[in-house]
């Protein structure tokens, strides 16, 4: 995904309830409506000339408490008596 590099940051993360995104069309046009991006085939989000892959971001996320909540683990086999 490519974000629009003439929003700002500020206005990307603004709490703004009630919003809606679409995905339309790339001769889609109105006034009432701002383009936020563009999607691709990239495994990348990019944003004024930084990218993010999602795989990465997904790791990321996935392990960011795992020394807290591990989810993974291995089970040791106690010997039989």
């Amino acid at each position: 995904m490519e974000i629009n590099d003439q929003l700002s940051l500020e206005s990307l993360i603004a709490k703004n309830y009630g919003n809606i995104i679409l995905e339309v069309n790339n001769d889609f046009e109105s006034d009432m409506f701002r383009m936020i991006g563009y999607t691709n085939d990239s495994n990348e989000i990019s944003y004024q000339n930084e990218k993010v892959n999602l795989d990465d971001a997904h790791q990321i996320y996935e392990n960011v408490l795992e020394e807290v909540y591990p989810s993974k683990f291995q089970i040791k086999p106690s010997p039989v008596v």
